[in-house]
């Protein structure tokens, strides 16, 4: 891989663990909820023009293209096929549902409402930086295992903060591990980001939705939650692994500086966390 795109790609990494919620900081106006989401929104248009401007290409090559109706429904084939890990999650950690809830403000109806609202704009910020300006880059350059696991470790990672409460956080990188697998293999089937950001929306407003029945032991909607949801798992399950089987993959002997470039992309999480 060229200099200029290990490059781009760290530094894009680097501004989607640190640098947007550094500038965020600096620039934020106080007492106004909506102050740090609209300013997330408007660095990841000002930093997607800007790479774009540098690199001379066309939105396509970004993902950011028409949604065709055979996209729009691989988003939810792909959006089923996250079933279990959110359920074999909720199994390993049963504890985690009342700490998210408490930790983000889903005990109460209006918490749930807020979290819906403020959900598209880190949906979109996320999908941006890791499917338009690091997964577009490096998929050129590497197998699609290699691509999932790299960027889903990188991505996990930046989930990672010590607290007391330790187990949730482990099972939320381990989580967010996974279900990284099935965004990256969503957009490598269909080359289009609006087509994950609609997978990783609908997912998380389900799962905070699922978080919110728990806590308030609304036992039997959640159950009916999850029945629902397997259902729809097993009934598209076998889409959902030809499409990923019929993705097509870059074949290329690795350099030394390509594992360089891999030890540094993934732990730049942790350096940032530990050190900045």
């Amino acid at each position: 891989m060229k200099l200029k795109t290990y490059f781009l790609v760290l530094l894009a990494s680097f501004l989607f663990t640190y640098g947007l919620n550094f500038i965020t900081r600096i620039i934020e106006f106080n007492g106004n909820y909506w102050s740090v989401p609209l300013l997330f929104l408007g660095l990841t248009i000002f930093f997607l023009v800007l790479f774009k401007i540098i690199e001379k290409k066309s939105w396509r090559e970004y993902g950011i293209k028409k949604i065709t109706t055979h996209d729009f429904k691989l988003s939810f084939v792909f959006l089923f096929l996250l079933f279990p890990i959110a359920f074999i999650g909720r199994l390993f950690d049963p504890g985690f549902d009342l700490w998210y809830a408490k930790q983000s403000g889903l005990l109460t109806f209006s918490g749930l409402f807020f979290m819906f609202l403020l959900m598209p704009f880190y949906v979109f910020k996320e999908e941006i930086f890791e499917r338009s300006l690091i997964q577009s880059k490096l998929s050129q350059h590497y197998s699609k295992v290699l691509l999932a696991i790299l960027i889903s470790l990188n991505f996990s990672l930046v989930h990672f903060y010590v607290t007391k409460e330790m187990s949730h956080i482990v099972s939320t990188v381990i989580s967010v591990f996974f279900g990284s697998l099935v965004l990256i293999f969503l957009y490598e089937a269909t080359k289009n980001v609006f087509a994950t950001m609609i997978c990783h929306l609908v997912y998380n407003c389900l799962i905070v939705f699922q978080i919110y029945l728990h806590a308030r032991n609304l036992f039997l909607a959640e159950n009916i939650f999850w029945i629902l949801y397997g259902i729809l798992f097993f009934l598209t399950v076998y889409t959902a692994v030809k499409e990923i089987t019929n993705v097509k993959s870059v074949k290329m002997q690795l350099r030394w500086d390509d594992y360089v470039f891999f030890l540094v992309f993934v732990s730049l999480p942790l350096l940032l966390y530990f050190f900045l």
